[in-house]
Order: structure tokens, then sequence, then C-alpha cells
């Protein structure tokens, strides 16, 4: 039977990185979220990864509305072709070591891509352009219910 870190390394990455970014005024709704976070476990990361790189997608394509070319476009077909050859989940998102499921580099980075294009979005409208607290929500949810 597979071991589950808990919580989530991907939420708790994500939080963490928008603690530094966000705005003192926004913290508390952030934190208003940890207990939720603390029940999640490390079983839905490899889909938290891939949503978190979707939204950084989404995000960065709302700039380019506004004039530009976002280089984040090329993540999104990076993901687009995954999807397309059936290899998302076996592309190297989590370690595959038993029992472990750590981010790995990539994972990180598409994490750190969040918050960029984060910034960037709040830089250009402020922070109530981002939607950064529905993404935590869509994350919480993605737990995958326990197999009998």
């Amino acid at each position: 039977m597979a071991t589950y870190e808990t919580p989530s390394p991907i939420l708790r990455y994500l939080v963490d990185a928008l603690a530094e970014a966000l705005p003192e005024a926004d913290y508390d709704r952030l934190t208003s979220h940890d207990e939720a976070i603390a029940a999640t476990t490390s079983q839905g990361d490899t889909r938290r990864a891939l949503r978190c790189a979707d939204w950084a997608v989404e995000l960065a394509g709302e700039i380019e509305k506004d004039g530009g070319h976002h280089p984040l476009r090329r993540l999104g077909e990076v993901l687009h072709q995954a999807r397309q050859a059936g290899a998302a989940l076996e592309i190297g998102i989590m370690t595959k070591l038993p029992g472990v499921h750590a981010p790995d580099v990539e994972t990180v980075e598409w994490i750190d891509d969040v918050v960029a294009v984060a910034k960037e979005v709040a830089e250009r409208s402020g922070w109530v352009a981002v939607p950064w607290e529905d993404l935590i929500v869509e994350l919480v949810e993605v737990e995958p219910e326990e197999a009998g």
C-alpha cells in the first residue's frame, strides 16, 4: 500500500510562494485555507501540478489579450502534446520511487510559473484580477477518495 505525504507538497509549496507574493491584506484569506490544505495528501499531486501549469497558461493568456506574447504559451503547447500522447501522468512529474511522492524540479517550476504570472497580472491589474483563491480551492478538491 502506498504511503502519501500530508499535507500535499504541491499545495504547501504554492501557499508558501503565494504568502511571499501576496499583499499583507490578503494573508488572512490565504491562511483561511490552512485547515483544508492540512487534510490533503500527495495522492492528488500529479493532477494538482498539471492544473497549476494549466492555470498559469490560462492566466498568461489574459496577459496576451492585452497585447503581446507570453513565454508560458510554450508550456501550454507542451501540456497539450503530453495529453495528446496519453503520457501526462508519466512525464516525470513525480518521483517514481514506491511510496514517495515528492515534487520534482519541473513541477516546482510550474508552481513558480503560477506565482510569476500571478504577480505579473497583479502588477498590471491588481491582485483582485488574479483568481489565486479559486485555484487553491480547486486544488484542495482534487484529493482522490480512498480506494476500498
